[in-house]
């Protein structure tokens, strides 16, 4: 079984929807709650302790259908951040190393072109396969 990790809930009213918002409140909002020495503010915290499989529930406002992807909704945000930390730490190794590669690589071919310099002159050598009896060079010798 796959243990549900976001509920969308639509309400027939607009009070039912600020009822959930106060008395479900999301842990940002008991942590500014929690700040604040208020009898009311402690008796919103009391009434806020609900849970659900063990887990403690809490709303927020619904962000728009279109604004969701959702096969990701079990991934926090702080997995995210992890990941993207993590792919460009990759990048950084990939890029770093392509670099080296690719140097290495360049310092091959400039030893290449100073083994086997490119002193060659076509018309030289076209010269030595030039026929005057018919006035073409002569390309069976090729």
């Amino acid at each position: 079984m796959i243990r549900p990790v976001a509920a969308f809930i639509t309400f027939d009213d607009q009070e039912g929807k600020n009822r959930a918002l106060k008395y479900l409140m999301s842990p940002a909002e008991k942590k500014a709650l929690e700040k604040e020495a208020t009898p009311e503010a402690e008796k919103l915290l009391q009434d806020s302790k609900l849970y659900l499989v063990g887990e403690e529930i809490w709303c927020k406002q619904a962000p728009e259908p279109s604004e969701i992807i959702w096969h990701n909704r079990h991934v926090t945000t702080k997995q995210q951040n992890i990941r993207k930390v993590f792919v460009f730490i990759g990048c950084l190794l990939f890029l770093t190393l392509m670099f080296f590669f690719f140097s290495y690589l360049k310092s091959k071919a400039i030893k290449n072109m100073w083994r086997y310099p490119t002193t060659t002159n076509c018309d030289t050598i076209d010269n030595i396969f030039y026929d005057p009896a018919t006035q073409a060079i002569d390309t069976d010798v090729y």
